[in-house]
């Protein structure tokens, strides 16, 4: 088994570049990849400025996979994404997927850039779940070039058939959690039991999605 490595109870302060990388983007061999970033863990990690050299860096990262946990980890101070989970685009792709994203925190990321947040997802990822975790402080700074697609949590265009419950954000700038369209429109995530309060421009927002958004969902206005 090529993946099965795990990245557990480590402190990094200032990183010239992303503190955790598993994995490798890529738009053809996305199956050979998803061998070297499956079945890992990344839990209980404290990591506190990143992208000093290396801007567009995200505090940590994990590409195409499946059967990942990424559990337990504070991130501060970071000028992109916190979280990255997922990289791949093909709607056919099997093997990403039943990766859980839980009890993490992120604040005071995407300092610098913009088209990310506190977690961003990408890919046809079933059985996925983002639960109870913390994003917040997540806003606009002089620096950002610009001030856009800054999200607590981002699920991009193609992200699909994944389960988001019970977490909390909190003063974000564009908002708790933003729905990109995914392939043909077919999202089919479930969003439910959620907090999201004190959104600079708003607290959700969504375009060509098939989204079961549960009635617990809070959407607070500011």
């Amino acid at each position: 088994m090529l993946g099965s490595s795990s990245v557990s109870n480590n402190v990094f302060v200032n990183i010239g570049g992303g503190a955790i990388k598993i994995g490798q983007p890529a738009e053809s061999n996305q199956t050979v990849l998803s061998e070297f970033s499956s079945n890992d863990s990344i839990i209980g990690n404290r990591v506190d400025t990143t992208g000093v050299v290396v801007r567009d860096s995200d505090a940590v990262m994990i590409l195409p996979g499946e059967n990942n946990i990424i559990s337990q980890n504070l991130i501060t101070n970071a000028p992109h994404s916190g979280f990255s989970v997922g990289w791949f685009t093909y709607p056919d792709f099997t093997h990403g997927g039943n990766n859980r994203v839980e009890l993490n925190q992120a604040n005071h990321v995407m300092q610098l850039l913009n088209d990310g947040g506190g977690l961003y997802i990408l890919g046809y990822q079933p059985g996925t779940i983002v639960e109870r975790n913390v994003f917040h402080d997540v806003v606009a700074t002089t620096a950002d070039q610009p001030d856009n697609f800054i999200w607590g949590i981002y699920l991009d265009g193609t992200s699909n058939s994944m389960t988001v419950r019970n977490n909390l954000t909190y003063r974000i700038q564009d908002g708790g959690i933003m729905l990109n369209a995914a392939s043909n429109g077919n999202g089919n995530n479930t969003v439910k039991n959620n907090i999201f309060v004190d959104g600079v421009k708003c607290q959700l927002y969504f375009t060509s999605y098939i989204l079961t958004a549960r009635r617990r969902t809070h959407f607070h206005r500011t």
